[in-house]
């Protein structure tokens, strides 16, 4: 029997399979079979990207944790389009060859692996050209290290370049690496916009116009999906990039990136009006003032003399500094920072008459307003009730001015903030009572330091129509930032999308023709989508409360595309007709979801949505910052370290959150069965089964790349494709 051992992730990596059980004759019980038991040390890749084409360096360690000695075959999926040009492995002092197999050739041999060792984790792979190679010895306890360099063509549109590499081996891990790193350096001839990963948590940084350096690192891990890398240059002007998947229940998803090249506006500057209102109650006595004083400080240094704006102080009574808003020429700056300097610790917190002295500054219609607000309490005094005072925000006053919250400590309302910052088109920003407060409050300035784009909004023409759009708020646009926007489409094949925005009072258009094109590597987007459609939806309940049909809505993205939310936990899915046990109720959170589970371990639900409904305190603040990374979500990391918080809390002998994404959607694991979200909504009691490794399962297996991945999942497999209902039996 074929024993697969594999590396835990890149599977431009490879893999190595072992051909005999390292144990000698006669051998064990044939129902015993220990798949993983190579090791890999570390994984780094380098990546770099000259105009369109891409030269990647891999570096691999194995490791035999065995006292066995071993003989296998190394198998290595190139990526499509992809050269190879260096291949290193020495053992003994032998350099050992690579041979090129075609996609027909591999497809037979990734068939005969599936059948032979009845392990369908290949069959993602299928439709790829492969190198392999054949090792021998593979010493017990000793390393085999892999270079591996190609070269590839990346494909350009309108200024867009994208870079995938392979990351998706997960499921060939016995043990998490020690660390995993892309490593990407970028070169182009035109100016670079940004770079953006969908996919991973990736860190930027620009050396020039035409250099960038991006980073992805992790470490203890075992990644589970390819990483992508989006590069925006500019070839005429701004980019327009537009993505799209579409699921096996025929949606149509698609995520759209929008860059402004501020190159097309040279030597102009967008003057702002800029408002900031600082509590200067009692309880901001101490550090806490002294922080805000120091950020409030260096906002106003920063202010170009074209700015104008109005600093208001509030305690007990609300003042403004100046009679009406000032130019932030180098004298005002200077009286202003004495005047800050100055202030002292007093009073109540009368939160209405300082909004009220805000909104009602006079401000210059053509340029953007922004305020910033700084407190650490809650109304004392004044009106008091979050609701009243949100009311009193006049829909005419505030009508284009942003109001960006910044709470202090755990003793704010965190719900009235949240609704001011969410009706004015502005952003919440929370700090612990530490000394990062003068940090925080000077990052949040800096991201809106340089309008560009203000009131963006995005349509549809040609056939093309957009539906679900997030963000559904206001939208500007600063300076290095990017429009990440999350929808649904239509069927159309290509069409117009038009994106229109103010600068200095003048609107601006930006127009692309797009084809609409499904491709696999895309398959995230839908999550991305889901994410922020339940992000807006939570951030509905938290703070207007709740109602059962947007309840429900969560539950059934939730559970579609595997999020946590207060009122799910993954686990519980399955219906009665699906599985014949009778489902748990939904519960109004995550701890009291987990008593359902007698071996899931108490707390092992516990998350930040914990104390969503909360107005104040470290939950509250957490739970607010969680929803809104949700509702702004532009990459899967969102969803993964809510996974990974789930897993730290579970014993290791319990029962596991068995959660796997395959061609767009979720997959759960009950009782060794792979069952698809998708079934939750189908009623149709018509399931076709088809024995695993029989003809009948390689030929649905070889129809669709789609049904390919889903197959890969195990071998007792139920799924929805197309109007029928397949179960894989073993």
């Amino acid at each position: 029997m074929l024993l697969m051992l594999a590396v835990p992730q890149l599977f431009a990596d490879g893999f190595i399979i072992i051909p005999e059980p390292p144990f000698p004759r006669p051998h064990p019980h044939p129902g015993w079979r220990d798949p993983f038991p190579l090791e890999v040390k570390y994984h780094d890749v380098k990546v770099t990207i000259d105009g369109l084409t891409a030269k990647t360096k891999i570096d691999q360690v194995f490791f035999n944790p065995l006292n066995h000695q071993l003989e296998g075959q190394y198998i290595f999926p190139i990526p499509e389009g992809a050269v190879i040009t260096g291949f290193k492995m020495y053992v003994n002092g032998k350099e050992y060859k690579a041979e090129l197999l075609d996609a027909e050739k591999a497809k037979k041999l990734y068939q005969d692996i599936v059948a032979k060792s009845k392990d369908p984790a290949l069959l993602e792979y299928t439709g790829r050209n492969i190198y392999t190679v054949k090792i021998f010895p593979i010493e017990p306890r000793s390393e085999r290290k892999i270079e591996i360099e190609y070269f590839q063509t990346l494909e350009f549109d309108a200024g867009t370049i994208k870079y995938l590499y392979p990351l998706n081996t997960e499921k060939f891990s016995s043990k998490a690496l020690e660390k995993v790193s892309v490593s990407t350096t970028i070169k182009s001839k035109n100016k670079i916009l940004s770079i953006y990963s969908p996919t991973h948590e990736t860190k930027s940084e620009r050396v020039d116009d035409n250099n960038f350096t991006a980073n992805y690192e992790e470490k203890n891990v075992k990644p589970d999906k390819d990483y992508l890398l989006v590069v925006a240059t500019r070839l005429k002007g701004s980019v327009i990039d537009l993505m799209s998947y579409k699921t096996g229940d025929n949606e149509n998803y698609f995520l759209l990136n929008f860059s402004v090249d501020d190159a097309e506006f040279p030597g102009e500057y967008i003057p702002k009006d800029v408002v900031f209102i600082l509590d200067i109650s009692g309880s901001m006595a101490g550090e806490k003032l002294k922080a805000a004083q120091d950020a409030l400080v260096y906002c106003v240094n920063r202010l170009k003399d074209q700015d104008n704006f109005q600093i208001i102080k509030f305690g007990t009574e609300a003042e403004k500094f100046y009679k009406s808003m000032k130019k932030a020429d180098k004298s005002s700056k200077k009286d202003a920072e004495e005047k800050i300097k100055n202030l002292e610790a007093l009073g109540g917190t009368n939160i209405e008459e300082a909004l009220n002295l805000a909104i009602n500054e006079k401000s210059e219609p053509t340029r953007p307003f922004f305020v910033v607000f700084i407190t650490d309490g809650k109304p004392t005094i004044g009106e008091r009730d979050e609701a009243k005072l949100v009311e009193k925000l006049d829909p005419k006053l505030i009508s284009g001015k942003r109001i960006f919250t910044f709470g202090i400590g755990y003793d704010i309302n965190i719900h009235l903030l949240d609704k001011i910052a969410v009706k004015t088109g502005g952003v919440r920003n929370y700090s612990p009572p530490t000394n990062e407060i003068e940090v925080n409050i000077s990052h949040l300035f800096e991201k809106i330091e340089f309008p560009v784009l203000t009131d963006v909004t995005v349509t549809s023409s040609g056939g093309i129509e957009l539906a679900k759009l997030y963000p559904n708020t206001k939208i500007d646009l600063f300076k290095g930032g990017m429009l990440t926007l999350a929808g649904k489409l239509n069927d159309a094949k290509s069409g117009k999308i038009t994106i229109t925005g103010k600068r200095n009072g003048k609107e601006l258009k930006f127009e692309k023709l797009v084809e609409i094109e499904s491709e696999s590597q895309y398959a995230f987007i839908p999550v991305i989508w889901s994410m922020r459609r339940v992000g807006h939806l939570l951030d509905i309940i938290r703070l207007n409360g709740e109602s059962k049909e947007v309840i429900d809505e969560i539950v059934y993205l939730a559970k579609k595309y595997g999020l946590i939310t207060p009122y799910t936990a993954y686990l519980i899915l399955e219906d009665e007709q699906l599985t014949g046990n009778q489902r748990p109720p939904l519960a109004p959170d995550l701890k009291s979801a987990s008593d359902n589970f007698s071996t899931m371990p108490q707390g092992a639900f516990k998350s930040e949505f914990d104390e969503m409904n909360s107005k104040e305190g470290k939950g509250s603040s957490t739970a607010s910052e969680t929803i809104r990374d949700y509702a702004g979500a532009d990459q899967l990391n969102h969803r993964d370290v809510e996974k990974r918080n789930i897993d730290k809390n579970i014993d290791p002998s319990a029962q596991s959150l068995n959660l796997k994404d395959a061609g767009g959607r979720a997959f759960y694991q009950n009782d060794g069965l792979w069952i698809d979200s998708y079934l939750e909504t189908n009623t149709s009691s018509n399931v076709k089964k088809i024995e695993f490794n029989s003809d009948e399962y390689f030929k649905l297996a070889f129809s669709d790349k789609k049904i390919a991945e889903i197959l890969s999942l195990g071998r007792n497999v139920r799924f929805e494709y197309g109007k029928n209902i397949y179960e894989v039996i073993n």
